[in-house]
């Protein structure tokens, strides 16, 4: 029995050589080339050239996060030579990455290489809203009704088979405007038109947004120009947000500037008045 313990035991120490010389055996991979870190917005590409030995398997990215600390490795196969990493913040500084190659059997060449970068300034996230405003009948005038066709209310009625129409019995000067007498004041507004149903052509050329709170100085917020607003019957035109930095406003003009082709007059099918703003967020600077 002492005699096949033995020779067991010796198998084992026979085997556990054979295995150590067998990793001994395995070389390690020779080092990359080139590393280079290019800065991005919120990114650093990192690029390099892979060592052409046959037992070359992957390549390791460790960094330390400047704001954190957090130690962070990524394998990248041989297949690749290049690595993209995001969600990076100019403010938190400058990134160092280490590149080591590593061989088939997981061997790893303590050779190093090694290149700093910081990503470029991610841009601020400007986000629009909006509410729309409830208005009534008395909350409309305006300078050039149609004494037939000039109906305020059917500009907020909700349906888009009646119209309003400024007077083409005869010539008003321009602008003719539409005012909206608001209950609180903006600080920007934005509107949504429709043509007229089967009336092409019918709507103003140009448009001008104005805003007052004595309904005697008027400032101007903006404006549309013709190449903006759709001429088809029924189309629907929604405009940008229209402000002046530091005031607010209790009311609100839509002045048609001109009617298109040559009109004397323009008309509209519906028309929705909305208080409007930005909200700014900059991740650089939280």
């Amino acid at each position: 029995m002492k005699t096949i313990h033995t020779i067991i035991l010796a198998g084992l120490i026979l085997l556990t050589l054979a295995f150590c010389s067998k990793k001994r055996d395995i070389a390690l991979p020779t080092d990359a080339k080139n590393l280079k870190a290019e800065a991005r917005v919120g990114s650093i590409m990192l690029r390099w050239e892979n060592p052409q030995d046959g037992n070359f398997l992957y390549v390791t990215i460790s960094y330390k996060s400047p704001k954190t600390g957090k130690l962070i490795k990524t394998n990248v196969s041989h297949f690749a030579d290049s690595l993209l990493i995001e969600n990076l913040l100019a403010k938190d500084g400058e990134y160092a990455f280490t590149l080591n190659t590593v061989a088939d059997g997981g061997m790893v060449n303590t050779s190093e290489l090694q290149v700093s970068c910081t990503a470029l300034r991610k841009p601020p996230v400007v986000t629009e809203y909006s509410e729309k405003i409830e208005l009534e009948v008395g909350d409309l005038s305006a300078n050039a009704s149609d004494p037939e066709e000039g109906k305020l209310a059917n500009l907020i009625d909700g349906n888009l088979k009646t119209f309003y129409h400024t007077n083409w019995h005869e010539d008003i000067p321009f602008p003719q405007w539409i005012q909206f007498n608001l209950k609180e004041p903006v600080d920007g507004v934005k509107y949504i038109s429709w043509n007229r149903n089967g009336g092409s052509g019918g709507n103003a050329d140009e448009v001008s947004i104005t805003g007052s709170n004595d309904g005697k100085e008027w400032v101007e917020l903006g404006r549309v120009l013709p190449d903006k607003l759709p001429s088809a019957s029924g189309a629907k035109f929604e405009s940008p947000i229209f402000s002046k930095e530091g005031k607010t406003f209790t009311k609100i003009r839509y002045n048609a500037v001109r009617g298109r082709g040559g009109n004397t007059w323009f008309n509209m099918a519906e028309i929705e008045l909305y208080k409007a703003w930005f909200v700014v967020e900059d991740p650089e600077s939280k």
